[in-house]
């Protein structure tokens, strides 16, 4: 439930499965593959009640809140490999550096529109986006592992898209290059 601020309630529910495979086949290279799907009911009249499909954790061409709809299907194929694994550096007493590795990654998925569910198979609904990235791997004060990312993800079949009357960004109108920094 989220009550706003003339008084006004809407209800919103959410179901949500995913499935990560990750596979070293050698020391220092990893394959990753990542499937999820998400639908989303209710009392849907605004665009921040859509699910989200673009984003360092779902198509990561896209900036966050560019594609929306109701219900999404997302898959990501990703190869890792890591430079240096055994650095140990202190970087101001707070951050231990251990190592360096960097990744190639492809992203494909199926967003319905914010109006209906039934039009997710729809050719215009098809997004993708491949990039490449840096992998940092660290300790925050030496007990709490951490990996900092740096991707850089091109678009790959944008369409402008509607929701709810709000016009979003279609080829010409998106950056050529996204840049996605996770912590």
């Amino acid at each position: 439930l989220t009550r706003f601020d003339g008084g006004e309630v809407r209800q919103r529910a959410s179901l949500a499965a995913e499935a990560t495979r990750i596979v070293t086949p050698w020391d220092g290279h990893t394959l990753v593959g990542h499937v999820g799907g998400a639908i989303v009911a209710g009392d849907l009249d605004r665009p921040s009640q859509m699910l989200d499909a673009g984003g360092p954790e779902a198509l990561r061409g896209w900036a966050p809140f560019w594609l929306l709809g109701r219900a999404r299907v997302l898959a990501n194929a990703e190869y890792r490999v890591a430079f240096w694994h055994d650095l140990n550096q202190n970087w101001g007493h707070f951050i231990w550096v251990h190592g360096v590795g960097a990744a190639a990654f492809v992203d494909v998925g199926a967003v319905s529109s914010c109006a209906a569910y039934g039009d997710i198979s729809e050719r215009k609904n098809f997004f993708a986006s491949a990039g490449v990235g840096l992998r940092l791997f660290y300790d925050n004060f030496g007990i709490q592992q951490g990996m900092m990312t740096l991707d850089f993800a091109v678009p790959i079949a944008a369409r402008r898209r509607e929701c709810l009357g709000q016009m979003f960004p279609g080829t010409d109108e998106l950056p050529k290059l996204t840049v996605n920094l996770t912590f």
